[in-house]
């Protein structure tokens, strides 16, 4: 082959091969830096002012220059006629100041009526007294389908002043990779909560939390991982009352890292279903006589109809006799009031179910609703006070005071009844509840 037509080749080759591709994007705009004039700028404004590329730019002999003679209420610097994408993710970088460090905004819309806004509104920009590079990035909306009429627009109103001047370089508007999705570690916006359960039920712990997913959960009992919690609610066995006290807590995770949560404690009450209403050991005097009062104890329930039926439970009642004077027969009683203490607003339990003549334990059971005058207290209220009475064999109280009609007419001598010291427990058992659990 003749060697002029291999070097013919050589130099086509040369001339077609432009190194390896790579996707550049496009500026869609038009004269960027001001290098041929203000072609395809345009200044508008309802004041005065003028518009050249009679200064240098930030590495080039021009860029735009405008001037403000008397400031307008529309004053725009643009470029229209732009082709844009929807739903594209586009970048305008540009380089900028004003003489006076006055502000504008830049907007991207339809060039004609209606002006649709196309991704970019009103964007303040906060511009110095040099050059200094800006960059927006934004999303196109406004359009479903390509749209070749977009204007770029620098509005200089109402920031612009008589004697301001603004300097434009570099303008570009380009399409922008895909910003990865904002990811966000787990957020507990609401807590698993302490609770309380019946001995032989399950307790359920809940959590709610935000983030990027997926969202994996993990609880703990007492920080130690439960094999197969791995949801947002947990249930747990039939409790023990070894449980009670336990601690429960969730650890939630994603890939991008992980929270734990608040720990709620788990309270076991026992399937007896009790509460106790009075223990207290005390002796009795001639100084209080047959009345002794007692406050209602702080943890007792407000209401004893609900969550658990106390009041159509079983009272019952021991009473262990440590001293005693003599052995005339006594009989013990228990009542309480509401609200206040009143014949008709106390509720007692019967006397005679419960007497003793000399020292020992003594036990006795009703029914709530055998109660002396049950139904004159409202069992879904706070109680006011009790009191503990002691009778004679008749059942009158052995004290010679006024009562509730005239003076009381039990045994004259004090001396057989007091002092006696006595340890007695009122203990209230809901419906099926079984048989009391004694304090020791």
């Amino acid at each position: 082959m003749d060697w002029k037509y291999i070097g013919l080749i050589c130099i086509l080759l040369l001339a077609v091969y432009t190194g390896p591709s790579s996707a550049v994007s496009t500026n869609l705009i038009l004269n960027p830096g001001f290098e041929s004039g203000t072609t395809y700028w345009s200044l508008y404004t309802d004041g005065s002012g003028s518009f050249l590329n009679d200064v240098p730019g930030v590495a080039s002999p021009h860029a735009g220059h405008i001037k403000i003679i008397k400031p307008g209420t529309n004053v725009q610097l643009f470029q229209k006629g732009l082709v844009l994408l929807p739903d594209t993710l586009y970048q305008l970088n540009f380089k900028a100041y004003s003489n006076t460090g006055h502000d504008l905004s830049i907007s991207l819309m339809k060039h004609g009526s209606p002006y649709t806004k196309y991704g970019l509104s009103n964007y303040v920009v906060n511009l110095g007294t040099t050059w200094k590079d800006y960059s927006i990035q934004f999303k196109s909306s406004g359009f479903s389908g390509t749209v070749t009429d977009a204007r770029l627009m620098f509005w200089l109103a109402p920031y612009d002043a008589a004697g301001d001047q603004y300097f434009f370089d570099d303008v570009t508007l380009t399409s922008a990779s895909v910003t990865p999705p904002t990811t966000e570690k787990p957020t507990i916006t609401t807590q698993p909560i302490s609770q309380k359960v019946v001995l032989g039920s399950a307790a359920t712990m809940r959590v709610v939390a935000t983030g990027t997913a997926p969202l994996r959960y993990q609880w703990q009992k007492n920080g130690v991982n439960i094999i197969g919690a791995t949801g947002a609610t947990y249930i747990t066995p039939a409790t023990k009352l070894s449980d009670s006290g336990s601690s429960f807590r969730v650890i939630v995770s994603n890939n991008v890292g992980s929270v734990t949560s608040n720990a709620a404690t788990l309270t076991v009450i026992s399937a007896q279903k009790q509460v106790i209403f009075l223990d207290v050991t005390f002796t009795h005097n001639t100084t209080r006589k047959a009345f002794t009062p007692f406050p209602i104890p702080p943890d007792f329930p407000d209401n004893l109809v609900s969550p658990i039926d106390y009041a159509h439970g079983t009272a019952y009642q021991r009473v262990q006799v440590i001293t005693k004077p003599s052995n005339k027969i006594v009989q013990y009683q228990h009542c309480v009031f509401q609200d206040g203490i009143l014949a008709n607003k106390q509720v007692c339990t019967t006397a005679s179910k419960l007497q003793f003549s000399s020292p020992g334990t003594y036990y006795s059971n009703q029914s709530m609703t055998s109660l002396f005058q049950y139904p004159y207290i409202s069992w879904d209220r706070a109680l006011l006070v009790q009191e503990l009475i002691v009778k004679d064999s008749r059942g009158w109280p052995v004290d010679d005071r006024y009562g509730f009609s005239g003076k009381w007419i039990g045994s004259p001598d004090f001396s057989l009844y007091y002092p006696m010291k006595v340890r007695y427990t009122y203990i209230i058992v809901a419906p099926g509840g079984g048989e009391p659990v004694w304090p020791k």
